[in-house]
């Protein structure tokens, strides 16, 4: 009896583009160190502005070294994914060390991100 059972042929599974695949994964990985950043810059200022020690000032040290290093490699890797994209007015506004580079960062990875799935879905659904 269990040859008599028809087995459906296995759907082929669609992949993504390896260059869009390569993009999306730079995003990620963007949006995650630059956001932890930012999250790390204000902590380090709302831990500043309390008018007692709320922690030791060790914490307090490795929290800003942290956000500092953060914010270096946000740069550097920020400028490195906009000039790849061509995303020349993010590139100019990721080339602002700090202000500019660790909040455009995670707008212009959150905004192409975005813009990308979008184009994904609508593609998917122009194919079926």
């Amino acid at each position: 009896m269990t040859g008599d059972r028809v087995r459906s042929e296995a759907q082929p599974v669609e992949v993504l583009d390896p260059v869009l695949k390569a993009e999306l994964k730079r995003l990620a990985t963007l949006f995650l160190m630059s956001a932890i950043t930012l999250v790390l810059v204000f902590a380090d200022a709302v831990l500043r502005a309390l008018p007692y020690d709320l922690l030791p000032s060790v914490v307090l040290l490795m929290i800003q070294v942290s956000w500092f290093g953060g914010a270096v490699a946000t740069y550097f890797y920020g400028l490195y994914v906009t000039i790849r994209a061509h995303a020349w007015g993010w590139v100019a506004l990721c080339a602002i060390p700090l202000v500019g580079s660790v909040p455009g960062c995670v707008a212009y990875s959150w905004i192409r991100r975005g813009a990308l799935e979008r184009r994904i879905l609508d593609e998917e659904r122009q194919g079926r």
